[in-house]
């Protein structure tokens, strides 16, 4: 683990310090609460332990505005107090200290008393990404539900009256270049029934098995190579962007399922797109620590008025919006889904006649975004 001890008292950071690290832990220090933030700011965290009684900022300021601060808002803090009447105890609580030690520290109990705080604080995450995930699933049914009717009897009504005409074509001296024109349409209209069906089958299977994500640490290099080797044989190669800082990044997300969800934005993105203009995929890092993946396209766009339904669970989708981009409406749906059943959200910003831009954004909290360094190499 890696934590930060605040307090101006340099013997019992040192003490900490050392108790600390003889467990193979990682521990920054900082002797007031203004150095104390901007460690916090800048290193990806596991616990902090806080004095209240600080020179500058005091403690119950910095756990205030730490609470406040999406990147630090689940991290979790012990508070260091040298009062152990009722009172401080409440006090420290109210705060939003998860749990609190007393001066004298009893060393023999000190390593026991951090992981315990560790298990309850790691109880609470899989508290809450069990809401997100149930909070999904029924998104999910009510979209998958809503499209199923109105998406395919269209499509197979275009594809039995192209063929129809195509029947009355041969009866006439149509020239075989005039044929071979229509049999590549009804060829391309059934590619489309099969891509909207191959979807529909993934989003039913990610109806049944819910969202029990599997989250693990991986790079965003490994990421990225992960939705590179999907596309392959799928469309022309995209263009991919990095946009992070030069040290590695690292997430912990559910692999297979993040990947589906940005194959599923820019298989969108390829079918909307001229052959002649690139689908960019960036990753960008954000100050708070999150990371948002996007994907642009230089297609035709979609008008504001018809972007909301694209993402509305039950909505139909007119003939416009199904030839121009998702043929089924569920690609949206299910990259949406995935970002949500990981704390995040999918936004979709689009003009006519310039292109469409779909989000990924991931908060830091929920995903435990880390940050290495010179630890890279021994990971």
């Amino acid at each position: 683990m890696r934590l930060l001890i605040i307090d101006d008292d340099a013997l019992l950071r040192t003490i900490v310090k050392s108790k600390l690290e003889s467990s193979g832990n990682s521990v920054l220090e900082a002797a007031d609460g203004t150095a104390g933030w901007e460690v916090m700011q800048t290193n990806t965290l596991d616990c902090v332990l806080i004095d209240l009684g600080l020179p500058d900022m005091d403690g119950r300021d910095l756990i205030g505005r730490a609470r406040k601060n999406p990147r630090t808002r689940h991290l979790p803090m012990i508070v260091i107090t040298g009062r152990n009447d009722r009172e401080a105890i409440d006090e420290a609580f109210e705060i939003g200290a998860n749990y609190f030690l007393t001066k004298p520290i009893n060393w023999s109990l000190f390593r026991h008393q951090i992981d315990y705080v560790m298990r309850l604080v790691e109880s609470g995450r899989q508290a809450r990404r069990a809401h997100l995930a149930t909070q999904g699933e029924s998104k999910l049914k009510d979209t998958v539900i809503g499209r199923l009717n109105y998406v395919l009897r269209p499509m197979a009504a275009n594809i039995a009256t192209n063929a129809d005409h195509f029947a009355s074509l041969l009866d006439g001296p149509t020239p075989r270049e005039s044929l071979r024109a229509e049999a590549e349409h009804i060829r391309q209209e059934a590619h489309n029934l099969e891509m909207t069906l191959a979807t529909m089958a993934n989003f039913a299977a990610l109806l049944n098995s819910g969202v029990d994500l599997n989250p693990r640490r991986l790079s965003l290099e490994k990421l990225l190579n992960g939705v590179m080797q999907s596309l392959q044989g799928r469309w022309a190669s995209a263009i991919f962007q990095v946009d992070a800082p030069a040290y590695e990044l690292w997430l912990h997300v559910d692999h297979d399922q993040l990947t589906r969800a940005l194959v599923c934005l820019l298989d969108n993105a390829f079918r909307c797109s001229p052959v002649d203009r690139a689908v960019k995929l960036s990753a960008q890092h954000l100050e708070d620590g999150s990371v948002c993946f996007v994907v642009d396209d230089e297609g035709a766009g979609i008008a504001s008025h018809k972007l909301h339904r694209l993402l509305a669970p039950m909505s139909a989708i007119d003939r416009q919006d199904r030839a121009a981009c998702d043929v089924s409406g569920l690609g949206l749906a299910t990259a949406k889904f995935i970002a949500e059943a990981h704390g995040g959200q999918l936004t979709v910003q689009s003009a006519l006649g310039r292109g469409t831009s779909a989000s990924i954004h991931l908060p830091s909290e929920l995903i435990s975004m880390i940050v290495v360094e010179a630890e890279a190499d021994a990971a």
